[in-house]
């Protein structure tokens, strides 16, 4: 029994091999372009370098199969999976919470609970993490502030709150985040 690589099988396994492009590319643009500090902008930058990258490779080894849509999207969706994949895991690095609070007392010793909540984030403490996401979803339109109170600040921000909560039911995920 011999298995020929051609077709959709051959693109999944060079969507496979070509997936460290998007890490090495996501790394030389933050470090040639340290001064732009825009790491969400080069990640998806990084994972367009491997996604073109393998069109390129799969239409060049793989022009002579004739099921040209089922390889393109059995290609496209492992591209899709790792970079994905790759997108949560750093943005797990830069804006995990649990993650961080590890990075911390790793690299400050033990910590009481007042420390962990005012030596956060390299010393900026929680309170600068929480005006931070704040700033973030307020930047979003999602929400605002009425006198001093954070309120939804759209329809599209009720139906997120609306889907999170559903997700968290179907998914059994509890009040965390």
């Amino acid at each position: 029994m011999t298995i020929e690589l051609q077709g959709p099988l051959l693109s999944v396994l060079l969507a496979t091999l070509l997936v460290p492009l998007a890490p090495l590319a996501h790394i030389f643009l933050m470090r040639r372009f340290k001064h732009k500090q825009d790491p969400f902008g080069f990640l998806i930058f990084g994972c367009l370098i491997y996604a073109l990258t393998w069109l390129g490779v799969d239409l060049f080894l793989n022009s002579s199969s004739p099921d040209l849509g089922s390889k393109i999207v059995a290609g496209l969706s492992t591209v899709a999976f790792f970079g994905l994949g790759y997108a949560e895991v750093f943005s797990m690095v830069c804006r995990g919470f649990s993650l961080r609070i590890l990075i911390d007392i790793f690299l400050n010793g033990p910590f009481s609970m007042d420390m962990v909540v005012s030596n956060y984030g390299e010393g900026r403490g929680v309170d600068w993490m929480l005006k931070k996401r704040i700033s973030g979803i307020e930047s979003m339109g999602l929400v605002k502030w009425k006198n001093t109170h954070l309120t939804i600040a759209s329809n599209r921000a009720l139906l997120f709150g609306k889907l999170g909560i559903w997700f968290k039911r179907v998914l059994k995920l509890g009040l965390g985040g």
